[in-house]
């Protein structure tokens, strides 16, 4: 299989585009194999003898993979590809630990400017805790702002706000972007509608956040922040879903200390 750039790459040199909207034909001949899942050769020519495919069997998917070899899926919205999970990473891109466990006070502070990146998971301020795995597989990381451009894989950015209307425009618009942008059922969110599809498979979930003060979190299946790479006045803004609402917003942080999830999408230039 290809890069995002070339596609899929047969085994003849032929290519199918990422969105399967196009093939570029080769002159070896016809494709002979593609590889399933596990990595595996099966045949599509009858005269030869190999894999039988099975249920849920296909090309390998493209992954993205961060320094802590946590693997993320990708999906591609329009022209953009984006993470179609939370970032779970507690490392950032030079090896170094991140700051986790802050009490009240101390997350508070390292969030302001001069102040050192931090992460939490949602209900545990020690981001490491065994305790705290379940909560940072499902909802991912939660960071404040001086964690985020540490901790963002390489060749991959924060959503801008061209980002967002790109994004929005393409899913017909803010105040429809939403239901096709969340996690469908109410395994990570309160209540969902019918119209709720994740037809994009973004699969964007209620992962609440970490208040400025440090002392809670809250918001969890009812609200889901990502921050961004678009600032006012020094404050950044998030990406924001509602478990009640079809609409995907681009607002203000309020500050830097709080702690948000983090979404990147794919640097095409």
């Amino acid at each position: 299989y290809g890069s995002y750039t070339t596609g899929t790459v047969l085994n003849n040199g032929g290519r199918v585009e990422h969105d399967g909207t196009g093939y570029t034909a080769s002159d070896k001949g016809a494709v002979q194999y593609v590889y399933t899942e596990d990595g595996t050769a099966y045949y599509l020519a009858d005269t030869l003898v190999g894999k039988e495919p099975g249920f849920g069997e296909g090309v390998k998917p493209q992954v993205l993979t961060d320094i802590e070899k946590n693997i993320y899926r990708i999906v591609k919205i329009g022209p953009q590809y984006w993470m179609a999970d939370n970032l779970r990473t507690c490392t950032d891109k030079t090896g170094k630990p991140l700051i986790t466990g802050l009490s009240g006070p101390d997350w508070e502070l390292n969030g302001h400017d001069g102040g050192k990146g931090a992460c939490a998971v949602y209900d545990f301020p020690d981001a490491k805790a065994v305790s705290a795995l379940e909560n940072r597989l499902t909802y991912g990381v939660l960071y404040n702002r001086n964690a985020v451009e540490s901790v963002r894989p390489e060749g991959w950015q924060l959503p801008s706000e061209t980002d967002y209307l790109v994004l929005t425009g393409f899913l017909g618009g803010k105040d429809h972007a939403g239901k096709l942008l969340k996690e469908a059922g109410t395994e990570t969110w309160q209540t969902t509608s019918a119209e709720v599809t994740d037809v994009t498979g973004f699969a964007g979930r209620g992962g609440g956040y970490r208040v400025t003060d440090g002392t809670a979190f809250t918001g969890l299946k009812s609200v889901g922040y990502w921050w961004s790479s678009t600032s006012a006045e020094g404050n950044y803004y998030v990406l924001k879903l509602e478990y009640n609402t079809s609409r995907l917003g681009l607002t203000g942080a309020e500050n830097n200390s709080r702690g948000y999830n983090i979404r990147c999408l794919k640097t095409m230039n």
